[in-house]
C-alpha cells in the first residue's frame, strides 16, 4: 500500500520533551495552573500570544446515506500576553457551502483570575461567505492579558480530493503542534508539504473496520482493512520572521499537505484522480463553468451581439484584443471575488453587469474568440497563495485566470477589472511568475513576466547658503509605476500626495510643493508624465561648508538591508528600471570641495546593476546620476548574502552628500 507520508520530511526522532509531556495529552476544558500563570513565551519575551496546543487528526468514514466521507477534528489553545493579540479572539471558520458541514464547535475563554466562560450555540454565527463557502463566526467574551481561549470542532466533508493543510509554525511561537492521520488504503494520498524538524515521527500500518461490505453473505458488516496511521509533532517552534520583499512565505513553513492521487475501492476499477495536465486541460475545455464559456458560441451570443460592433471596428489585431478588453472592463464589474471558474455563462454574465475574476475574463475571452482571435486560458495562483506545483495536475491550486493572447508573434497577457488598468498589466496580485496554459491538446506552463517599468525622475535644483533647495522635477512613468501613479493622482488631495512628490516628502518631510500639473497622454496604456516645483531642505550649512543630499528619493527600499540572514528568497512582482538626474546649481561664491566617486555595481548573475556618477562642469553645476535596473526577479535565500553588499552600496549612494565650501 502507498505510503501516503513517505518521504514527506526529514524528521528528527528525539525523545518526547517536557513539552510533549505536558501538552501531548491535553483535554478540551482542562487548563493548568501554569499555564494560567504563564506571563511570557519562553525564549521569546516579545511574542504577543503563545500557542500551548495545537491540534489536527484527519480520519475516514463510510455513512449509508452519503457515501465515504473525510473527518477533520480540530484543536487549538492560545495564551493572550499582550492586548496586540487581541484580534486572536475573532474566530472565523470557512468551509466548503455543498460538501461539508461543522459540527461539535467547543469554545471556552479562561482569565487569569482562574474564571472560565463557554460560548453558547447563539454565539457562533453562520453566514454565507460567498457562493460557493460558508463561514462561523465568533468572538472569545471578557478578553484580556493573561486569558486563555480555547476552542474545537469537527469538519465532515463528501469532498476527499484535498485534505485542511496543517501548519506547525505561525506568526507567534507555537509550544505543541501535532497532526494525526488515519487513512484507508481506498484511497491514495500525495503529500505537497515541506520539510521540517520532527520531535515525533511515526508511521504505521492497523486493521481497523472500514466501508461498506462487499460479496458478503451474512449480515452487512463493516471490513477489516489496513489503514495508515501517521503522527508527526513539532515543539518549542519558534514564531516565523516577517521579511520584506518575501512571496508565499508559507511555502516554506513546516506543514502537511495532501492532495488525492488515486481511489482504489475493492471490485472497482482504480479511479485515478491525479491524471496529467493534458486529461486536465481536456476536462476543463469540456466544463460549462470553463471551456464552454468561451467555445460555445450560444453562451456569448447576446454580449458579441453588443460588443461585437465595437471590437470589429479595430483595423489590427491589437485594436480589435484592446477594445474587446476595455469594453468588458467598462461594462462589467468585479465583485471582488477570486476564482478560475466562472458562475454563470458570459450572456448571463453579461446581463447581471459583473462576476467574479474569472467571469470578467473568460467573457474577454469568448469575444476575442467570437473576433477570430487566437486566444487561451491562463491559470495562475495569486502571490499570496504559494508556488505553483507543476509536477501533478492540481487544479485546486489556482485562484485566478488571465487570457493568454499574442501581438506580433509576443505574449499579451489580459486580465479585465476596471479601465484603469491598461491590457497587458495583469493585477500585480495576479504575478506569480508562472502560468499554465489551458489549451487542450497542447496545454503548457509559461514564464509570466512583465516587460520592465520604467521610473525616471529629473531635476533642476538650486540651493542657496542657508540649505534650502527649490527644485523643478520632471517624471516619466511607465507600466506599473504609472498605472500606480494614476491610481495615486487620482486618490491624492494634496500636492503633497501626487506621485513621485510623495516619494520626496517621505525622506524630507518638511518640503513644500509648490504646483504640480501632469503633461500629455493621460490615457491608461500612455506613460505618466508630470512637471512641478517644490522647496526642499536637501542642504545642511556649517560654518564654511554646506553639505547638499542630491538625491531626492530612494530608488531602492532599505527594508532590502533590514535583516542579516534572509529565510525566503526576495521576491519582486516585475523588473523595473529607475533613474534619477539632478542638475545642481551651488550658491555663488561656492564650490565643490568633495563629490562621491562614480561606481558601477553588476551582480553576479547580471540580473541586477546599478551606476552612479557626480560630475562639476566649467560652470560649476553638478550633474549626479544614481540608476538601478531589475531585470531578474526571483532570487533565493542564498544569494542574499552577496546581494546584500550591493543593496547597502546603493542605499549608501542615495544618501551621499555633496560637499560644497565657500570659496576664498
Amino acid at each position: 500500500m502507498y505510503r501516503f507520508l513517505c518521504g514527506l520530511m526529514l524528521a528528527l526522532c528525539l525523545p518526547v520533551s517536557a513539552v510533549a509531556q505536558q501538552y501531548g495529552k491535553t483535554k478540551f476544558g482542562k487548563i493548568s495552573d501554569e499555564e494560567l500563570a504563564l506571563k511570557s513565551a519562553p525564549d521569546d519575551s516579545t511574542a504577543s500570544a503563545y500557542v500551548l496546543y495545537h491540534h489536527r487528526n484527519l480520519t475516514f468514514d463510510y455513512k449509508p446515506d452519503k457515501g465515504f466521507v473525510r473527518q477533520e477534528k480540530y484543536h487549538k489553545r492560545i495564551k493572550l500576553l499582550k492586548p496586540s493579540s487581541f484580534d486572536l479572539a475573532d474566530i472565523a471558520i470557512t468551509f466548503p457551502d455543498q460538501h461539508a458541514d461543522v459540527s461539535g464547535l467547543r469554545a471556552v475563554i479562561y482569565l487569569p483570575n482562574g474564571e472560565k466562560e463557554k460560548l453558547s450555540g447563539r454565539d457562533f454565527i453562520r453566514q454565507d461567505l460567498n457562493d460557493d463557502y460558508r463561514t462561523i463566526k465568533f468572538t472569545f467574551p471578557r478578553v484580556e492579558v493573561g486569558a486563555v481561549i480555547e476552542y474545537m470542532y469537527e469538519l465532515e466533508t463528501g469532498s476527499l480530493l484535498v485534505p485542511t493543510p496543517f501548519v506547525f509554525q505561525e506568526n507567534i511561537p507555537v509550544a505543541y503542534a501535532e497532526y494525526t492521520a488515519l487513512i484507508p488504503e481506498y484511497f491514495t494520498y500525495i503529500s505537497l508539504g515541506t520539510h521540517g524538524n520532527f520531535t515525533i515521527s511515526e508511521n504505521e500500518t492497523l486493521m481497523r473496520p472500514f466501508g461498506p461490505s462487499h460479496h458478503q453473505t451474512s449480515g452487512a458488516v463493516d471490513a477489516r482493512v489496513p489503514h495508515e496511521w501517521t503522527r508527526y509533532v513539532m515543539e518549542n517552534v519558534p514564531a516565523y520572521d516577517v521579511q520584506p520583499y518575501s512571496n508565499n512565505a508559507h511555502d516554506y513553513l513546516p506543514k502537511v499537505r495532501l492532495q488525492l492521487r488515486t481511489v482504489n475501492i475493492p471490485y472497482q476499477p482504480t479511479d485515478f484522480v491525479l491524471q496529467d495536465w493534458f486529461a486536465t486541460a481536456e476536462d476543463l475545455a469540456s466544463s460549462s463553468s470553463f471551456g464552454k464559456c468561451y467555445t460555445s458560441p450560444g453562451a456569448s451570443n447576446k454580449l458579441w451581439e453588443a460588443a461585437g460592433p465595437v471590437v470589429m471596428a479595430g483595423k489590427t489585431d491589437k485594436e480589435r484584443i484592446d477594445r474587446a478588453y476595455y469594453y468588458i472592463c467598462k461594462n462589467l464589474e468585479w465583485n471582488r471575488n477570486y476564482s478560475f471558474m466562472a458562475s454563470d455563462n458570459p450572456d448571463n454574465i453579461f446581463k447581471n453587469g459583473g462576476g467574479n475574476s474569472a467571469d470578467l475574463n473568460l467573457c474577454l475571452l469568448a469575444l476575442l474568440r467570437q473576433a477570430g482571435i487566437e486566444a487561451h486560458p491562463a491559470l495562475v495562483s495569486l502571490r499570496d497563495q504559494g508556488n505553483h506545483i507543476e509536477v501533478y495536475p492540481i487544479i485546486d491550486q489556482f485562484d485566478h485566470v488571465l487570457v493568454y493572447t499574442e501581438v506580433d508573434g509576443r505574449p499579451y497577457m489580459l486580465d479585465a477589472n476596471g479601465t484603469d488598468r491598461p491590457p497587458g498589466l495583469p493585477r500585480i496580485d495576479a504575478l506569480n511568475h508562472r502560468a499554465w496554459i489551458a489549451r487542450p491538446g497542447a496545454p503548457q506552463w509559461i514564464a509570466l513576466e512583465m516587460p520592465p517599468a520604467q521610473h525616471i525622475v529629473m531635476a533642476d535644483i538650486a540651493v542657496d547658503d542657508a540649505g534650502m533647495a527649490k527644485a523643478q522635477i520632471k517624471t516619466r512613468l511607465s507600466s506599473y509605476f504609472a498605472f500606480e501613479g494614476r491610481l495615486q493622482a487620482n486618490a491624492s488631495s494634496e500636492l503633497s500626495q501626487m506621485p513621485v512628490a510623495a516619494d520626496i516628502v517621505s525622506v524630507f518631510p518638511e518640503a513644500r510643493v509648490l504646483d504640480h500639473q501632469n503633461d500629455g497622454d493621460n490615457s491608461p496604456d500612455a506613460p505618466l508624465s508630470s512637471d512641478f516645483s517644490m522647496e526642499i531642505p536637501a542642504a545642511y550649512a556649517a560654518d564654511d561648508y554646506i553639505y547638499v543630499q542630491p538625491i531626492l528619493l530612494r530608488l531602492l527600499d532599505e527594508d532590502l538591508d533590514d535583516v542579516e540572514t534572509r529565510v525566503y528568497p526576495i521576491d519582486f512582482a516585475h523588473p523595473w528600471k529607475k533613474q534619477f538626474i539632478a542638475n545642481i546649481t551651488p550658491p555663488e561664491g561656492y564650490v565643490v570641495d568633495e563629490l562621491p566617486e562614480a561606481i558601477r555595481l553588476v551582480s553576479e548573475d547580471r540580473g541586477m546593476d546599478a551606476m552612479y556618477s557626480a560630475t562639476v562642469h566649467p560652470d560649476n553645476t553638478i550633474t549626479v546620476r544614481l540608476a538601478v535596473n531589475l531585470d531578474r526577479t526571483v532570487y533565493p535565500a542564498a544569494a542574499y548574502p552577496a546581494l546584500r553588499g550591493m543593496y547597502r552600496r546603493i542605499i549608501e549612494l542615495q544618501q551621499a552628500p555633496i560637499v560644497l565650501k565657500r570659496a576664498k
